[in-house]
């Protein structure tokens, strides 16, 4: 009990006690507790983010061609960046650089930046 409060830390495992009166080992049941309801929504998270991606690619392709990922002029140089280390690593692995590979490989960074304020040429 002592390691789990040493390794959360004091300030953190006296946040998931609800009263003085309880123990550091109501605190670390609430702890575990408050994971496995944070774990039973990383699913849904997971794809929600595959279908926003997915929709948001779907409207690029409309609207700048198949090849708007690579062949573009209103990235800036970070989100270039981002796109040309992912190229370079699937072709090191010798895998083909397709508009569907590249949506399903980029980070939640890519698509981050892509939102940028920085891109405002697409807003």
């Amino acid at each position: 009990m002592k390691r789990f409060i040493h390794l959360l830390s004091k300030e953190r495992a006296a946040a998931y006690k609800l009263n003085n009166n309880e123990t550091d080992k109501d605190a670390l049941n609430r702890y575990l507790y408050n994971v496995a309801v944070g774990k039973s929504f990383y699913s849904l998270l997971d794809m929600f983010e595959i279908l926003l991606r997915n929709r948001i690619n779907n409207v690029f392709v409309s609207d700048f061609g198949i090849d708007w990922i690579t062949h573009n002029n209103f990235f800036d140089d970070k989100t270039k960046m981002i796109v040309n280390e992912l190229v370079q690593k699937l072709d090191n692995k010798g895998k083909e650089i397709t508009n569907n590979r590249l949506v399903s490989e980029l980070t939640l960074g890519f698509w981050n930046n892509l939102f940028n304020n920085s891109l405002n040429v697409l807003w």
